[in-house]
């Protein structure tokens, strides 16, 4: 896995991009003071996220390959969000962590 880091200022204490295999599976995770998300992409497509108390992913859109993404982020299938309802866990998970509440995602 290769990894990039690069520190900000205000309340985002570290940013990290992780690649975790394949051109296809990223993650970006970013850590502030008051907590972190993990953003998880498929190629440049947002497609899972993670904070403290909270795992949140789409169900697929897609192909075969983001499936194996999505089963990684979260196996279960039943409990994957259509877009909509993953758009407004997001916001909620950007605003626990200090970030903007102005994120707008689409498949």
């Amino acid at each position: 896995m290769e990894r990039n880091e690069h520190k900000e200022i205000g309340n985002i204490q570290k940013i990290e991009l992780t690649n975790m295999g394949t051109i296809n599976k990223n993650k970006v995770t970013i850590n502030t003071n008051k907590g972190y998300i993990t953003l998880y992409f498929s190629y440049e497509t947002l497609v899972g996220f993670n904070t403290f108390n909270f795992n949140g992913c789409l169900i697929n859109y897609w192909s075969k390959r983001t499936g194996k993404l999505l089963n990684e982020i979260q196996p279960n299938k039943k409990e994957r969000l259509k877009q909509e309802d993953f758009n407004k866990e997001l916001q909620k998970a950007f605003s626990s962590v200090g970030l903007s509440q102005n994120i707008k995602v689409g498949c």
